[in-house]
């Protein structure tokens, strides 16, 4: 989905009625430090959706009505 965008740092996808990410979606994205996801429909944080962000520092998911996050998805 971000192929060739192995620089971008930052993504927010605030607003846009997101409300699954499948595991994977941000693969290629190794650099990213800020992804945005709030005012989405997001009900859950599951590790897969967060595979490969290595250089995650932020996380916004504020706006969502999130029930439930993974015990390993904010595991560095």
């Amino acid at each position: 989905m971000f192929t060739g965008l192995t620089e971008l740092s930052s993504l927010d996808i605030t607003s846009n009625r997101v409300s699954i990410i499948m595991p994977g979606s941000f693969g290629g994205l190794s650099m990213l430090k800020s992804l945005y996801l709030g005012q989405n429909r997001l009900n859950n944080v599951q590790a897969s959706m967060l595979a490969g962000l290595f250089a995650l520092s932020h996380l916004d998911v504020s706006g969502n009505e999130i029930s439930s996050i993974a015990s390993d998805a904010l595991q560095s």
